[in-house]
């Protein structure tokens, strides 16, 4: 996973039996509609394992040889990342009359555990090193745990591949300790100089990084290492926030508004934030002495 190595997917899948690999796809629900709240949603075409080839099931276990829609695919990568469980998606929550009434509402409909918990968690590990030092490298944001997977399929046309033509992707979610968010992004036939600018670790990874910084920001979701953060070389967040003094100015670039705010909460020090999103720049240096400081400006970008 870490490599997106397809020899590697090929040796997992010949642990399995033709028909058991089949069933696995089937119960993640490759085989059918989703039901998603959506019209035209297309109906996935199955072959028959009796008219499977000898390379059949090995190459569709690094995903050629079978084609499945994007909320599929979405549908299925929440199941192994959520504990195992399947839902059927929804798009929308609600529907209200003009007096806030509330005339329908979606709800999580459970369809089955798949996999176990103690599974969906090794997975998410897996996925995490992907991001930490894999394919989906470019899709890491500091601070964040994040987990994913590229791909890189081939693009094909008239029944044969198209030479260096691709469909790009990368799935991925956060956080692993506690999945809340999950992003499929893909790219038909992306451009690039080199050939490898068109993979799913060049081409669309990035693009997850972006939009978990997005929804981090819209959301103010803290790093995870917000409570690591040193001041005055013996303190750590969570005394400041007891309204432990203040000693020596901290370095606060890269953190949200709303970290500076817990930093400084307690402390008789005024903190004026210009802007959104994280910090770029602070009035004081870090490691300045703050003993006669009563405030302190914190741009944001």
């Amino acid at each position: 996973l870490k490599k997106s190595s397809n020899i590697g997917m090929v040796l997992m899948g010949d642990m399995f039996t033709n028909e058991e690999f089949d069933n696995y796809l089937e119960r993640f629900g490759l085989y059918s509609k989703t039901g998603v709240d959506y019209p035209y949603e297309q109906t996935p075409r199955r072959e028959p394992v009796k008219r499977w080839n000898g390379l059949k099931k090995s190459t569709m276990t690094f995903g050629q040889g079978i084609a499945v829609t994007p909320i599929q695919m979405i549908t299925a990568f929440s199941a192994v990342v959520n504990g195992g469980t399947m839902y059927q998606p929804y798009i929308v929550e609600k529907i209200t009359d003009k007096d806030g009434l509330v005339v329908r509402r979606n709800l999580p409909v459970n369809k089955g555990k798949i996999i176990s918990e103690a599974v969906s968690k090794e997975m998410r590990f897996m996925m995490e090193s992907a991001v930490e030092d894999g394919t989906v490298k470019k899709g890491g944001v500091d601070g964040y745990r994040i987990g994913g997977k590229t791909g890189t399929a081939q693009f094909s046309e008239r029944g044969r591949y198209v030479k260096n033509e691709y469909l790009s992707s990368v799935i991925g979610f956060f956080p692993v300790e506690k999945p809340q968010y999950i992003m499929l992004a893909m790219f038909f036939k992306p451009q690039g100089n080199i050939l490898y600018d068109k993979f799913g670790g060049t081409a669309a990874a990035p693009v997850l990084g972006e939009i978990i910084k997005k929804i981090t920001k819209l959301k103010s979701i803290s790093p995870i290492n917000i409570d690591k953060i040193k001041v005055a070389g013996r303190s750590s967040l969570k005394s400041v926030t007891n309204h432990e003094e203040l000693i020596l100015m901290p370095d606060l670039k890269g953190l949200s508004g709303r970290d500076v705010i817990e930093i400084f909460k307690g402390s008789n020090i005024e903190v004026e934030l210009i802007g959104a999103g994280v910090v770029i720049e602070q009035s004081i240096q870090a490691q300045k002495e703050l003993t006669n400081v009563k405030k302190i400006k914190i741009k944001l970008n």
